[in-house]
């Protein structure tokens, strides 16, 4: 089965929260397709990993 992973939001916390999307047996243009439309719904913000804290 076809899955994937991403993030859509952050936490409170400032960790990123994900979604996992499962689909049907050799669907996976389908699963793009509808992981494209999310991620363009909620446009995760870019995390600036190279900063120091």
């Amino acid at each position: 089965l076809p899955a994937l992973s991403f993030p859509v939001r952050l936490s409170s916390q400032g960790f990123p929260i994900s979604l996992q999307l499962i689909g049907p047996f050799m669907k996976d243009q389908a699963l793009l397709s509808i992981a494209h439309r999310i991620c363009s719904t909620y446009q995760f913000p870019f995390l600036d990993l190279t900063k120091q804290n």
